[in-house]
């Protein structure tokens, strides 16, 4: 019993953590200067040609896509 809370604090704690350093990776992406003018269809928004914008973008799609998968670990362990 006493291991399944310590179980679910570390979760919890790693959620947190993930978070708190997905907030930070999205704050301190460079911008990318298009505004309104990725409504036109020839954005490259989503096609970054520097390298590290590719590596923040790569981290940052890991980052959502680890924390929507502990979301949803959350939700089922604690039912």
């Amino acid at each position: 019993m006493l291991g399944n809370n310590i179980f679910i604090t570390i979760i919890y704690v790693l959620y947190f953590v993930v978070g708190i350093a997905l907030t930070l990776m999205v704050t301190l992406q460079p911008p990318r200067g298009e505004g309104l003018g990725a409504i036109g269809g020839s954005a490259q928004m989503f096609k970054a040609k520097d390298p590290v914008r590719r590596l923040m973008d790569r981290v940052i799609m890991s980052l959502g896509a680890f924390m929507v998968v502990l979301t949803i670990f959350l939700v089922v362990i604690t039912l």
